[in-house]
């Protein structure tokens, strides 16, 4: 039998080739065509004007890793230790994955009432969590990885596939549940996110501390308002200025990256 020339192609087939070709380019075109952000550039330690996060919203490119629960709220999010053990732990359990790709990509959208994420492609909604759900902000550097690490209520309007199982948090949270399966503390989640560099972590970290600034404050004025004329009560809950002092100052930030990655 007469072996085939190698190296010559039917014409039917290189029609049917250039074809495939010519689909795969406009579909991977029509992937990486994607609208500009909505955002503002800043260079730190400058800050944005407060107008511009009361009245409208700054977004930015991020990577979503996922989330843990069932985190004890004690958890200090300063502790560049902890908070990868946790995070170690669950890409070993392939809760969060090992290698990032372009189906990670997202956009994070902060204003002086939420913060928002949605995928960057479709724009799909992963999460919204309320600033007053938000204990703290982390930047925290990985050999070549820049993660920062929003700590929140306990599932802050997060779907149930985007969340662990619960049992899957008892194994990373190994400890923190009693037998009879209930929380003895105040339980928390970790929003993990992905940044390109160090820059684009800080200054993240620095548009979530002034919005922490803008709230705390808009909240301080409205409860003077209130005592002036209403005679109002001291106000029993009001946000955390640990918040703003756990992870998002720069030399606590550089204190991370003076210790030895994991």
């Amino acid at each position: 039998m007469k072996g085939k020339t190698p190296g010559i192609v039917s014409p039917f087939k290189r029609v049917f080739l250039k074809g495939e070709k010519g689909r795969d380019k406009k579909a991977q075109e029509k992937v990486t065509e994607r609208r500009p952000l909505h955002t503002v550039q800043l260079s730190l330690p400058d800050r944005v004007e407060p107008d511009i996060l009361l009245n409208d919203y700054i977004e930015k490119e991020v990577k979503y890793l996922g989330q843990l629960t069932s985190i004890p709220g004690y958890l200090n999010p300063s502790s560049r230790t902890e908070i990868l053990h946790l995070i170690d732990n669950a890409k070993r359990a392939h809760q969060l994955p090992g290698q990032l790709t372009q189906e990670h990509d997202a956009v994070i959208s902060l204003s002086a009432y939420n913060v928002k994420l949605v995928w960057r492609d479709g724009e799909d909604i992963i999460l919204r969590v309320p600033i007053h759900d938000i204990a703290s902000v982390s930047y925290i550097r990985d050999d070549s990885s820049h993660l920062v690490v929003l700590k929140t209520a306990q599932d802050p309007g997060i779907s149930p596939s985007q969340s662990l199982c619960a049992e899957s948090s008892k194994a990373l949270t190994s400890g923190s549940l009693s037998e009879s399966g209930v929380v003895p503390v105040e339980a928390c989640c970790l929003v993990v996110l992905a940044t390109e560099n160090k820059v684009t972590a800080e200054e993240l970290c620095s548009l979530l501390s002034q919005v922490f600034q803008i709230v705390y404050t808009e909240s301080t004025i409205d409860f003077l308002d209130r005592a002036i004329f209403d005679g109002a009560s001291t106000p029993t809950r009001h946000m955390s200025l640990h918040s703003d002092d756990s992870s998002t100052k720069v030399d606590i930030k550089e204190s991370y990256e003076t210790e030895a990655s994991t």
